[in-house]
């Protein structure tokens, strides 16, 4: 018996129900001599060679909603089930909230079915209520905070319903929680992205000046945010992944940031490969601001990206030794004019 049939009542045959005495159940074709046939359950059989039959008369009724319920519960990623569901559920004018209800209950069983957030997305769009759903998804990370679907469905829900407030916010308990939760820090770059959007959207219509000096304040923020966590932690990847997300997104410089080439400098120390690395990302757009040539000063930058790498492939991240090696010879061809 699979986990879902446990949680069902207990089972009367269809064959015994006097409800279901005018339908012939369809059972599922087979061929005449399958290879390796699903060992399905006798519930789970009949069940389905029912839906069949009333999904083929494209039977409108209550019975026929209670079928796809249980069918639902044994079989959630069945494409079918779930469309004939809802077409159901119009026709027969059942209460949105009440299947909202029945959803909760079926995805913390099946938390990456995509059928059932695909599901919830349709009922909600019908009743354009999303009242219940930031509070829904917010529960569903407290048992798995990196779940693709329930993020999908929450960046979904905040878009179309324009739920931006707070957000901000919800990703900072999350990542203060778990430093690594990446789902958690894409989310942040979300609520950034549309952040900036916006201010963009304003410049459009002639508001430049306050436009970049918005930017200004956010890039702030977050440099300071992201600053907080690596002082917890220098070799956690996550936030320098994200500020430099960040910096890309708003078009600035890294090296241009007084405050984030200060801390790497402070924390070389703790040989934390991310450090080095946002170093030679940064150097490396100096290197570009040089052009090629054989500059004393873009020989100096060079000299310190090529001993990062240096320093990275032989001692704090050897396991990409072959990279770094990589990089530095890039390098050096490009802006030295060595032979490659």
């Amino acid at each position: 018996m699979s986990d879902s049939e446990s949680e069902l009542s207990p089972y009367v045959s269809y064959r015994e129900r006097a409800e279901w005495q005018d339908i012939v159940p369809l059972e599922q074709e087979e061929g005449l001599a399958p290879v390796v046939q699903i060992a399905y359950s006798d519930r789970f059989r009949e069940t389905f060679s029912y839906f069949r039959a009333v999904f083929a008369k494209d039977e409108l009724s209550e019975r026929a909603l209670d079928l796809t319920r249980e069918a639902a519960m044994l079989n959630p990623a069945n494409y079918s089930v779930w469309v004939y569901r809802r077409k159901l559920l119009k026709a027969l004018d059942r209460d949105l909230l009440e299947e909202q209800n029945f959803l909760a209950d079926i995805i913390e069983m099946h938390p990456k079915n995509y059928q059932v957030w695909q599901h919830r997305k349709e009922i909600v769009e019908w009743s354009q209520d999303p009242s219940l759903e930031l509070e829904f998804t917010a529960n569903m990370f407290t048992d798995d905070a990196k779940n693709y679907h329930c993020w999908q469905h929450r960046q979904w829900i905040i878009t179309r319903f324009g739920l931006w407030d707070g957000e901000l916010e919800f990703t900072a308990k999350l990542i203060e929680k778990d430093r690594r939760n990446n789902s958690a820090w894409n989310q942040r770059y979300f609520v950034v992205n549309h952040e900036i959007e916006q201010l963009e959207a304003t410049a459009a219509g002639g508001a430049g000046d306050a436009d970049e000096t918005q930017k200004a304040v956010i890039l702030h923020r977050e440099i300071e945010f992201s600053k907080k966590q690596i002082a917890k932690d220098s070799h956690n990847e996550s936030p320098w992944s994200y500020i430099k997300g960040v910096f890309r997104l708003m078009k600035q410089k890294l090296h241009l940031s007084v405050t984030m080439m200060a801390l790497c400098d402070e924390l070389m120390k703790d040989k934390s490969p991310h450090v080095a690395a946002f170093l030679i990302d940064a150097k490396e757009e100096l290197l570009g601001q040089q052009g090629e040539g054989g500059s004393e000063q873009v020989n100096s930058i060079l000299e310190e990206v090529v001993r990062l790498c240096e320093i990275l492939a032989d001692e704090w991240d050897t396991i990409r030794k072959r990279y770094w090696n990589y990089l530095a010879e890039l390098l050096q061809v490009k802006y030295q004019g060595l032979p490659d």
